[in-house]
């Protein structure tokens, strides 16, 4: 079911997105036949509350809390959304992403496909999104914390 969002939060949700989230794709080696199974994944990190408000307005997802073993670190709130949240969430949001906005319709395409797992260029295709994902949440190389260009 689709939730009904007012204009702002949607853009409120964009924006925090935009900012303080992960579009992609995870691949794992399947060892018995050495293909490769992927999953979509949707993960907004907060140091806030304010993430279960967030998370209540669609209503899919998980929170997870981790506590940082520096105490000098706050506390990370992880809000996972797994693919049919993700089925719900991106069509909601795509148009007014700005950042993300390329690996959000990557991710949506990567949905579409997964009805045509049988179709013989699957893999193919699936594995191209992969790449492209990857390459457009590349962060850069950091050396002893400070992001090296």
């Amino acid at each position: 079911m689709t939730p009904k969002l007012k204009p702002l939060d949607r853009g409120y949700l964009a924006g925090i997105l935009d900012g303080e989230g992960h579009i992609g794709l995870t691949r794992r080696l399947r060892k018995s036949t050495g293909t490769y199974n992927y999953g979509a994944r949707v993960i907004i990190a907060l140091t806030s509350k304010v993430i279960y408000d967030l998370r209540a307005l669609v209503n899919v997802g998980s929170i997870s809390f981790v506590k940082r073993k520096n105490p000098k670190h706050k506390p990370v709130y992880y809000w996972t959304i797994n693919p049919n949240g993700c089925r719900v969430l991106l069509p909601l949001l795509t148009n007014l992403l700005r950042v993300k906005r390329e690996q959000a319709k990557l991710l949506a395409e990567y949905l579409g496909l997964a009805k045509h797992k049988n179709a013989p260029d699957y893999l193919s295709r699936v594995a191209a999104i992969y790449d492209r994902l990857s390459v457009l949440n590349k962060t850069g190389r950091r050396t002893h914390g400070r992001k090296v260009a």
